[in-house]
């Protein structure tokens, strides 16, 4: 699996989602805090403006999250 994929990536922490990004893949973070979450998309458009768009912010806890929840929706 790739940035290439039609699959989403994963990523646990902070520095595999940063390189995940770097390399061009779309990443779904998941947030339980909402003063991290509502500053993440900002964090990433100042350090890695080109990538902002990839990245999508889901508020809540991970673990009471199912694949449907954090599956990317349709964009066609």
């Amino acid at each position: 699996m790739g940035p290439d994929d039609e699959d989403p990536l994963h990523a646990v922490d902070p520095v595999a989602a940063a390189i995940l990004l770097a390399a061009g893949a779309g990443v779904t973070a998941v947030e339980i805090d909402p003063v991290l979450a509502g500053a993440l998309p900002a964090t990433v458009a100042r350090v890695a403006p080109t990538r902002a768009e990839q990245l999508r912010v889901i508020t809540g806890d991970a673990l009471q999250l199912g694949s449907a929840d954090v599956t990317p929706e349709p964009t066609a």
